[in-house]
């Protein structure tokens, strides 16, 4: 068994679906470190041969890595761990932001600037389904890449349905952790969606931007299994220094 299967591990008597199982696999590797980008993976016949699965169930693992841009197939090579940038990750992927720079070779760090409860406001509520006297509790944090401004991110969420969060510190604790940790809920999807405005000068301060430019913005509803949503987020991305590219398929 090569040192790269060693890292795959499915389960037969596990309901989940054997393609998803080493989809899954593969990704937590990634995320851990343990698969780099430029690392080849095994092949479909070696997956086979190991685990006692058919082909189609590799294929069809291999196949959604590829659409979602984790891995690279090369002609009469095989499939590499692709190179990860900020211009395709943000939109085709979940993950909190340690997972995210670590992918992307980055050191990540994090100042928080207001962890607080915030009055009613129709343009938060209303995603989220809160009522107006239900607490919503703001997450209000600068990102850094290799100690450079990454992003601003604004979190909101229900302090409603995830009593006590406020005691937690988001300075150095992972949201999406957090919540499946302690509150045993797990984002399952987001509907994003992205704009472009001049920024603000409280924000433009924050991250290290001249005045008057462009930035992306980008909202972010998350949805756990019962597609119920857990919470919204706003994150800027200065505009110099960050684009972001789709690959569109006809059918």
């Amino acid at each position: 068994m090569t040192n790269a299967i060693s890292l795959i591990t499915i389960d037969k008597y596990n309901q989940v679906p054997l393609y998803f199982q080493v989809k899954e696999s593969i990704l937590s590797a990634i995320r851990s470190g343990k698969f780099l980008p430029g690392d080849k993976l095994p092949t479909e016949e070696e997956l086979c041969k190991e685990f006692g699965i058919s082909r189609p169930v590799v294929r069809q693992a291999y196949a959604e890595l590829t659409a979602e841009h984790i891995i690279e197939r090369k002609r009469g090579h095989g499939s590499y761990v692709k190179q990860m940038n900020i211009s395709n990750m943000n939109f085709h992927h979940l993950m909190n932001f340690e997972e995210e720079m670590k992918i992307l070779g980055k050191k990540p760090g994090t100042q928080l600037i207001r962890a607080e409860v915030i009055p009613y406001d129709k343009n938060i509520y209303d995603p989220l389904g809160l009522e107006k006297e239900e607490p919503c509790f703001l997450i209000l944090r600068v990102r850094y890449a290799d100690h450079q401004p990454f992003s601003l991110i604004s979190n909101y969420i229900s302090l409603a349905r995830f009593p006590g969060l406020e005691r937690f510190d988001f300075a150095v604790e992972s949201l999406y952790q957090t919540l499946e940790n302690h509150y045993h809920t797990k984002i399952y999807k987001a509907n994003r969606t992205m704009r472009s405005q001049i920024i603000d000068p409280t924000a433009a301060n924050l991250l290290r931007t001249p005045k008057q430019s462009a930035v992306h913005i980008v909202t972010s509803i998350d949805y756990d299994s019962l597609d119920k949503p857990v919470g919204m987020s706003i994150e800027v991305f200065p505009g110099e220094t960050h684009e972001f590219s789709f690959t569109v398929y006809r059918r």
